[in-house]
């Protein structure tokens, strides 16, 4: 059971980073030809909603990959990441390089997912 959690649990946050990947990367490009997306690219409470959704997946996420037996250098880019998404989204001196800021804590954080989920216990041990 803790096995098909974890990887829910993975698979989650994976595709949240995904999300966020996006929605900072593409959604700017397709706002430039379709008015309704450039609206969106810059609604700000997106981008703390994807953030806040953020902390408590990874939170749990490292907290059960810390009770495993998978060595924890998972957390180290997971923790880098979030605190970069957070810097993006709630520290407005950074407004002008939020876009790179997110991009490299979003990867780092659903790497950090992507590492953790191909490295978990098999359910047979």
């Amino acid at each position: 059971m803790q096995h098909s959690t974890n990887s829910a649990l993975d698979g989650s946050a994976t595709g949240l980073s995904l999300i966020c990947l996006l929605h900072c990367l593409l959604l700017p490009v397709i706002g430039a030809a379709l008015p309704l997306a450039g609206t969106l690219a810059e609604m700000e409470w997106i981008h703390k909603a994807l953030v806040l959704t953020a902390l408590p997946i990874t939170a749990l996420a490292i907290k059960r990959h810390h009770q495993s037996k998978v060595p924890f250098s998972f957390a180290i880019p997971a923790i880098i990441g979030l605190a970069l998404l957070l810097t993006s989204g709630f520290v407005e001196e950074v407004h002008d390089f939020e876009t790179p800021i997110t991009a490299a804590g979003a990867i780092l954080l659903g790497g950090a997912h992507i590492w953790r989920w191909m490295n978990r216990e098999s359910p047979m041990k």
